[in-house]
């Protein structure tokens, strides 16, 4: 877990120093609060993400994934997979496992033009067990639009 931690925050860090430092004005933004363009764009995100893995066709996740993207697990001791076939079969055996989310809701989307970070509150059933937790999703935007580039999940014990 402490591992975890001390591979994303300074990812997370740098996003938010990165945004000054190129000239661009970070936003931060919650649901109560509305949002704009980018802000929507990254909430239909979730939405998608949700109604793909709910479909229970990981494959349906890939256009939401970068090539490169990664993904970390802080209640799998030490999981992390690499690379956007590893995240999709990860995704896969979770829904051949009987693992659905039934809520996500966006907490905070921070953002520049071309880098963003989401947390997001989630309820799912993972082998049959109702679970709660937190993911921290950081997206970058490319000509295809946002893909994720590192997906952090937390689980609520």
């Amino acid at each position: 877990m402490k591992k975890t931690i001390a591979l994303i925050v300074p990812l997370v860090l740098a996003l938010a120093l990165a945004a000054p430092a190129a000239g661009h004005k970070a936003r931060k933004r919650n649901k109560a609060a509305g949002g704009g363009t980018a802000d929507a764009k990254l909430a239909r995100l979730a939405v998608e993400w949700k109604n793909a893995y709910n479909g229970k066709d990981a494959r349906k996740l890939e256009p939401l994934y970068a090539e490169n993207a990664e993904y970390i697990s802080a209640h799998v001791d030490g999981y992390h997979a690499r690379g956007r076939a590893a995240v999709i079969a990860n995704f896969q055996r979770g829904i051949d496992g009987g693992g659905s989310i039934t809520a996500l809701d966006v907490l905070s989307t921070v953002h520049t033009r071309e880098m963003a970070s989401m947390v997001t509150r989630y309820v799912a059933v993972n082998s049959g067990r109702r679970v709660e937790g937190r993911n921290l999703l950081v997206l970058k935007k490319g000509d295809a639009g946002w893909r994720i580039v590192t997906h952090m999940t937390v689980v609520k014990e």
